[in-house]
């Protein structure tokens, strides 16, 4: 099963993915924090995917530094910039996908085609 950490301090979104993609055979780490997500990582090395919200509990970007930390850390994986304004500066950073249409809405259908994910 592939784990997917979600870094999204928005509850309604970690709910929408969780929901979308109940039905595949996918784990997602929910991380609401800098900090929890920084843990979840460490304890969670195998993560096939990231994706990563520009802002936590913060009108300004605050997880440039962050990506740039799992990528210095060695993760090759894909990071899925996911922010309603700061795509641009998460690529900047080290991520190599932006979501969709630049709409959070449409992760879960974005990480079933990057992942390959099956259903269940």
């Amino acid at each position: 099963m592939k784990k997917i950490l979600i870094v999204e301090d928005g509850q309604k979104w970690s709910v929408q993915y969780q929901q979308d993609l109940g039905g595949y055979e996918v784990s997602l780490i929910i991380a609401e924090r800098a900090d929890e997500a920084r843990r979840q990582f460490e304890v969670n090395p195998d993560v096939a995917a990231i994706v990563m919200d520009g802002c936590l509990f913060s009108e300004a970007p605050n997880t440039l530094e962050l990506v740039k930390e799992f990528r210095v850390k060695g993760y090759t994986g894909p990071i899925i910039a996911n922010s309603s304004d700061y795509n641009k500066e998460l690529q900047e950073a080290g991520c190599d996908h932006t979501c969709k249409y630049d709409s959070k809405g449409f992760i879960p259908d974005q990480l079933i085609q990057l992942l390959d994910l099956k259903h269940k």
